[in-house]
């Protein structure tokens, strides 16, 4: 679902890695401690 990555138009308008999420959320990227990767065993399209 990546912007940069994905095939438009299956793609999301945010960044899915963890400085995205920190910026949606309103705290600086410094502040995450760890990182915990999600992973699917297949491709799907939304």
């Amino acid at each position: 679902l990546d912007v940069d990555h994905g095939t438009y138009p299956f793609v999301t308008s945010s960044s899915p890695v963890a400085g995205g999420a920190a910026t949606g959320s309103g705290i600086g990227p410094t502040r995450i401690d760890r990182v915990i990767g999600v992973a699917k065993a297949y491709c799907t399209r939304v």
